[in-house]
């Protein structure tokens, strides 16, 4: 039930309590995308919970496609999973699905997605469906023929994930790894590492043997990419535990690519000294707005010691001192 109100916040972005909701905890993304942040209401809590039942049910309808995110969102059709798999190409990581349309044309470029893409996927985006009389994106509800999310299917698509052991549910002997949340086997697909699941030297031992055998047996790159999921494996089981919270193993995967791809990029960045480009721009104190107060915070320690000092600067909607402490 509280699901209905999370379609109702994204099928109608412009009412009152959309733009409020979104004000205060996802200004910065969609709703789906959402992190519970901090100090949250209890009904903010009780939507970001509910989601999960939107992420298994929904997808996007094409229209235009300047909004759908080639390889974030949900918009594949079929039985498969509806996000595009991860690896893919690089250069597709920023492509919107307008981008794989033919031009001033509602049909897929055929010769461009073979050439982006790689394995099953491309063969799934020219399956996709693209019907000329829908204009515009849209969130729908794939249990309903109409589109529009009702309690009753969202009600029986969560009992087929909590009961009927379906691809969402989380079966023990589809794992190689299993840290309590997550099937790491899909984890591992999604994060490109397939070609380590299939190789016959890791299959016997423990979790710990096979792990240390991959380290001794590997190169940097790909012992990266390891860890990056483990990483990734244990910050979602936090997440569970602490918010609550549980994403796809796929989702994961995916989360298991970026990461390493930033690190790796980093990391080549100070191999060749590389220095980044710093903003030009000037950083200023802005006073807060009205009817805040502003807290400026900032700590130091001494090397080589226990000591470490802080302190906290207090300044009203006027940029007048109000308090201060030290500590």
């Amino acid at each position: 039930m509280v699901a209905k109100q999370e379609w109702n916040i994204i099928q109608n972005p412009e009412s009152l309590a959309a733009k409020l909701i979104k004000a205060r905890y996802f200004r910065r993304s969609s709703l789906l995308e959402a992190s519970l942040g901090y100090n949250p209401s209890f009904a903010w809590r009780s939507i970001w919970k509910a989601r999960q039942i939107l992420l298994h049910g929904c997808r996007w309808r094409i229209g235009s496609g300047d909004r759908i995110r080639v390889m974030y969102d949900q918009w594949l059709r079929g039985n498969g999973d509806r996000w595009v798999s991860s690896p893919q190409v690089e250069c597709v990581y920023e492509l919107f699905v307008k981008d794989l349309l033919i031009e001033n044309y509602k049909a897929w470029d055929i010769a461009k997605t073979r050439n982006l893409f790689i394995g099953q996927v491309v063969e799934d985006i020219i399956a996709t469906p693209l019907i000329n009389s829908v204009k515009d994106d849209k969130v729908v509800w794939e249990e309903e023929r109409n589109g529009c999310y009702s309690v009753k299917s969202g009600y029986n698509l969560a009992m087929r994930c909590i009961f009927r052991g379906d691809r969402h549910h989380v079966e023990e002997d589809d794992t190689l790894v299993f840290f309590g949340c997550v099937a790491t086997r899909e984890c591992w697909m999604a994060a490109g590492l397939s070609q380590l699941l299939e190789n016959p030297a890791y299959q016997d031992g423990t979790v710990a043997d096979r792990v240390f055998e991959m380290c001794r047996n590997e190169d940097n790159a790909m012992i990266g990419r390891v860890s990056s999921l483990f990483w990734c494996i244990w910050h979602n089981r936090n997440d569970k535990i602490w918010n609550d919270n549980i994403q796809l193993p796929s989702q994961v995967g995916r989360m298991v690519f970026s990461v390493w791809n930033e690190w790796f990029t980093v990391h080549q960045l100070r191999r060749q000294n590389i220095v980044p480009v710093e903003d030009s721009r000037p950083v200023r104190w802005e006073k807060p707005s009205v009817g805040w107060i502003k807290c400026n915070v900032d700590a130091a320690f001494v090397v080589g010691s226990s000591i470490t000092s802080m302190g906290l600067c207090f300044h009203d909607t006027n940029g007048q001192f109000v308090a201060g402490l030290t500590q």
